[in-house]
């Protein structure tokens, strides 16, 4: 994988909203669940690995892991957050318009029918 961005917008309203219904730990397990995604991929199945990759001991791993999962798909590289992929996506195209800008010499120059 590419090295990832740093950072990824965090939509505050989004995230109050989609977690409303949890508890403290299971917003913490998931803020780590995604922040690790987003660093390293997919997140493992590996139900003790993740539970120490998320700094969770795994006794209360398993008590919260049952709704933090709801915001993720399994998939066959792992577990991921799809709007975080799309978030990924839209940044990455971002960067690409940029750097495809740059190349040109900055920003593009508005197009108008008067050359002048």
């Amino acid at each position: 994988m590419a090295k990832a961005a740093p950072a990824f917008q965090f939509y505050a309203r989004d995230f109050l909203v989609s977690t409303m219904a949890m508890t403290s730990a299971q917003v913490g397990v998931y803020a780590r669940a995604l922040s690790h995604q987003w660093d390293s991929g997919p997140l493992t199945t590996d139900e003790g690995e993740l539970a120490r990759k998320l700094l969770t001991p795994l006794a209360e791993f398993r008590k919260v892991w049952p709704v933090v999962s709801k915001k993720f798909v399994q998939t066959e590289a792992g577990y991921i957050n799809t709007r975080l992929e799309i978030e990924r996506e839209k940044q990455q195209e971002h960067r690409d318009r940029c750097a495809a800008n740059g190349a040109k010499g900055g920003r593009p120059h508005k197009q108008t029918d008067n050359p002048l």
